[in-house]
């Protein structure tokens, strides 16, 4: 049932229905500021590389004031630096994160590989804090799988298993994560991923070309906000029910020593 609200909360952040909206939006004013964000021009003569929105970017189905864009224009997209034995030793050895490391909406540094990264390398494949990664090779229920980088190591990097998504102006990473986190449970990266049964890849230029709703940035904060303290109540409910589940053997022996001491009825 709570992983059933966790997708429920996914959806509804991706779709607008997650927060109440004023009914005095002027959509027209914010399409024209994301844009802006986004490097573009709403109308008018086009001095950037990207035309003016076309009827597919304002979709219909999204409350006013939001576009669709490709998610190479909303931030930088990176596939992660391949692993070889020739940059198992070096001088200039640094942690890097791998598809292991990358678990659904969160990073688990437990067990984490070295590799050599020349300084201009570093410079190139270091992970920044809302940096998000998403597994690029994986069993086809779970390519795509995406977490936020939150500074759990220094100086890490990441590896050609793993795509890096570095949120641009436009988009709130925290934000952009939700999105992502709908796309992996709505089969959205299953979808256009590539492989067998066993191991699919999503494929940077695939994922580059996919797109996702953009709200207006304040709206951003306030999807985020809100989902992120439905999020934490189900967690603490899911770590409460994990308790008393974890209790009930402790529970049967007090009853099963309560009845042989005779105290579970009043005694005449």
């Amino acid at each position: 049932h709570l992983g059933a609200q966790r997708l429920e909360v996914f959806a509804a952040a991706a779709s607008g229905e997650l927060v109440e909206r004023s009914a005095s939006i002027d959509g027209c004013a914010e399409v024209s500021r994301t844009l802006s964000l986004m490097g573009r021009q709403p109308d008018g003569p086009q001095e950037t590389l990207f035309e003016s929105p076309s009827k597919s970017e304002v979709d219909a189905s999204l409350p006013a004031g939001w576009i669709t864009a490709r998610i190479d224009e909303l931030g930088e997209v990176r596939l992660g630096r391949q692993r070889s034995p020739e940059h198992h030793r070096g001088q200039h050895l640094r942690p890097y994160l791998r598809v292991a490391n990358v678990l659904e909406d969160r990073i688990d540094a437990s067990e984490v590989h070295e590799m050599n990264f020349t300084p201009e390398e570093y410079a190139i494949y270091a992970l920044h804090e809302g940096d998000i990664l998403l597994n690029e090779g994986q069993s086809i229920e779970l390519v795509g799988r995406p977490a936020m980088f939150r500074n759990e190591l220094d100086g890490v990097c990441f590896q050609n298993t793993l795509i890096r998504f570095r949120a641009g102006s436009a988009i709130n990473s925290e934000f952009a994560l939700l999105v992502f986190l709908h796309y992996l449970h709505a089969g959205k990266f299953s979808g256009v991923a590539r492989g067998s049964t066993n191991i699919a890849h999503l494929g940077l230029d695939r994922l580059r070309s996919m797109t996702m709703p953009v709200p207006p940035l304040e709206e951003q904060e306030r999807i985020v906000k809100e989902a992120r303290k439905r999020l934490g109540e189900m967690e603490s409910q899911a770590r409460a029910i994990s308790s008393a589940i974890e209790r009930l053997p402790e529970m049967e022996r007090e009853l099963l020593a309560a009845a042989v001491a005779g105290e579970l009825v009043a005694q005449q």
